[in-house]
Order: C-alpha cells, then sequence, then structure tokens
C-alpha cells in the first residue's frame, strides 16, 4: 500500500481505519528508505498539507528514535540514507512552510545530530556552499535557539 494512503488512512475520523493505518505505519518502518520516503511526502507542495503534517511528525519520531548508533530502537538509519537525507534537507528545507520546517526540526538531539554529523557543512567553506544550503543551515542553527 502507499505510503501517503496509509498516512491519511491515520487521519481518519474512524478509529479502525485509523487503528489499521497505525500499525501498517509501523510495518512500513522496517521497508528501505522509509525516511527518505516519508521526506518526499513532506517536500511534495502538491500533497494535502494534513498528510504532510502527519508524515513530519512520524519523520521526525522516526529519526529521533532511530538517527543514533546507540538507541534502543530496532531499527538503524543508514549511513547512505542518513547522507541522502542531510543532502535532500539542505536543498529542500527553506522551501517548506514554516510548520513542517518546525515539526522536521523540532528533536534538538537529531537537529545537533545531523549537523555535527554532515560532512557537507564541515568539508567545504561556509561561502562555498549554495545560497539555498547556507539557508538551511542558518534554519538548522536557529532551531537550537528555538528547542
Amino acid at each position: 500500500m502507499d505510503l501517503a494512503i496509509v498516512l491519511q488512512a491515520a487521519l481518519s475520523p474512524n478509529p479502525d481505519e485509523r487503528k489499521g493505518a497505525e500499525q501498517r505505519l509501523e510495518e512500513m518502518q522496517y521497508n528501505p528508505q522509509h525516511p527518505a520516503s516519508l521526506f518526499q511526502i513532506i517536500v511534495d507542495a502538491n500533497r494535502d498539507m494534513a498528510v504532510r503534517q502527519v508524515a513530519a511528525i512520524n519523520f521526525k519520531n522516526f529519526i529521533a528514535k532511530n538517527w543514533s548508533p546507540d538507541h534502543n530502537g530496532k531499527i538503524s538509519v543508514s549511513p547512505t540514507d542518513k547522507n541522502l537525507l542531510r543532502n535532500h534537507m539542505l536543498l529542500f528545507l527553506p522551501q517548506l512552510p514554516p510548520l513542517l520546517r518546525y515539526i522536521t526540526l523540532s528533536y534538538a538531539s537529531y537537529s545537533s545530530q545531523f549537523l555535527l554529523t554532515s560532512p557537507s557543512l564541515h568539508d567545504t567553506g561556509f561561502s562555498s556552499v549554495s545560497a539555498s544550503k547556507q539557508l538551511s543551515i542558518r534554519i538548522i542553527r536557529s532551531s537550537f535557539l528555538i528547542f
């Protein structure tokens, strides 16, 4: 089943449908590239905002639970997925509506892990980073002041 359809069902006022969707989301988190799939929905401006918000909340929770190798979860975000997410977040973060930006970055230790371990922030000088990525870096850094 398509992830966006499951996220939409998680918003259902019908408790049985909502519970089924929540169980399916639990199962889907074991799929390869699950966080990348959630992030694709978050950045898709053609999607319903409520679905994007549910995707952002699920993304934040998944990352908070599974980003660090010393977590208690059963899943670990692969180095490949981490790199993909870092690059895409730097590219798309400025384009997100403020609420989605807030939800996506609202787990402070994830934000710090992201910032502290991102090769694209350390291997090159700040001035050599594109304007879009510079804005993303400022957004991430300012999230430390908020959280």
